[in-house]
């Protein structure tokens, strides 16, 4: 019986969509769903094809903001939010395999044993809730070892958060991204892709007229919250560089910021919005 895995590599999309041209070529990843046992749940995910796409976009706009950045891959330490079984961190697994991956996700039904994989040893995963409490100390422990001694490039992922859930985001990674580049001296990245739109319209929920005002100025509705998002980074001070400069203590943070689209995602909520934080020189 064909698994939904076997109609993707018969079907059409696979030879023209740039992400799964991607996958096509990554030995272990695709090794391992093929010939794995402990990858063959995931042979019949219905939705393999658009998670992949999803998963290689994400992986697109990580590679364009390390190489801007100019990071070598040795340092990098991955954090997924939301991660739900974790095919970006697989994706991440196959494409770092020398970095460090941390997975967090707050549902406690989901079917992990594909991370006993050989090629996955490098994955830790965080059953968590993004709101929780001690969410902040957690990614702390990592980011800012209490041993000292280890400097690495702290890289933020999030795909297809919902709706508040990215505003967390964001409000953890600026401020822990803020501080590695003044205490630790080094680079850090988010990359967010927004999902759902915030589903109670209190007032403390933020974005909760986006509905509304996206009527009012004729746009959809999914757009202007990624917009919002987007706004929500440490603002720019220059439009044509889109950079910012922030105080922290006694040193420069510099800031760069983009709002893109990625046409080869199968999926209409294809915005990804990515933030670079890297120390500037200290102020005597």
């Amino acid at each position: 019986m064909w698994t939904a895995l076997d109609h993707m590599l018969a079907g059409n999309t696979v030879k023209t969509n740039e992400h799964l041209q991607r996958f096509l070529k990554s030995e272990r990843l695709l090794n391992a769903l093929i010939n794995d046992p402990l990858l063959e749940s995931w042979k019949h995910i219905k939705k393999i094809k658009k998670e992949l796409t999803e998963a290689y976009a994400a992986l697109a706009a990580i590679e364009k903001c390390l190489a801007s950045m100019g990071i070598e891959s040795g340092q990098l330490v991955f954090f997924d939010f939301c991660a739900g079984k974790g095919l970006l961190s697989m994706v991440l697994a196959s494409k770092y395999p020398g970095a460090e991956i941390h997975m967090f996700d707050n549902c406690d039904k989901l079917n992990l044993d594909h991370l006993k994989a050989q090629f996955l040893k490098n994955v830790n995963y965080h059953h968590v809730d993004l709101f929780a409490g001690d969410m902040e100390s957690i990614l702390e422990s990592v980011v800012f070892p209490a041993t000292g001694g280890r400097v690495i490039v702290p890289v933020f992922v999030g795909i297809h958060l919902c709706g508040a859930l990215a505003c967390r985001a964001i409000s953890l990674c600026k401020e822990i991204m803020a501080r590695h580049a003044t205490l630790n001296g080094n680079k850090s990245i988010l990359v967010l892709a927004p999902c759902c739109l915030p589903r109670r319209r209190r007032h403390d929920v933020p974005g909760k007229n986006v509905v509304a005002q996206s009527r009012k100025l004729g746009v959809s509705a999914y757009t202007l919250w990624s917009t919002f998002l987007y706004l929500l980074l440490p603002a720019a001070t220059n439009p044509e560089l889109n950079t910012s400069t922030e105080f922290k203590g006694s040193s420069k943070v510099f800031w760069q910021k983009n709002l893109s689209i990625d046409e080869s995602m199968l999926s209409a909520r294809n915005s990804f919005i990515t933030l670079k934080c890297q120390p500037g020189m200290s102020i005597e």
